[in-house]
């Protein structure tokens, strides 16, 4: 198994709000990992924003997506709060 990183810069003014910033750049990472470096990519793991997840489904549904386990427990904890606010 090889673990790939890969950084890529991108600026706030280059896309339409703070929140297309991660979509356009794991678009660019994609497209420069596997048309550039013709690299096959079958698992990719990120933090699972809607966007991302839409695009993954849609756009390269041959890639298995997974999520951040930090995010995912992050989550889990904020629920787990409001539900026992509520509760209370």
């Amino acid at each position: 198994m090889l673990v790939y990183i890969y950084n890529n810069l991108l600026q706030s003014n280059e896309v339409k709000n703070s929140h297309a910033m991660e979509l356009e750049g794991l678009q660019r990472s994609l497209h420069f990992l596997l048309e550039e470096c013709s690299l096959q990519i079958s698992h990719l793991v990120t933090d699972g924003h809607s966007s991302v997840k839409k695009y993954m489904r849609e756009k390269q549904p041959d890639i298995v997506h997974w999520f951040d386990v930090w995010h995912v427990a992050k989550g889990n904890y904020i629920e787990m709060i409001l539900c026992n606010y509520c509760i209370k």
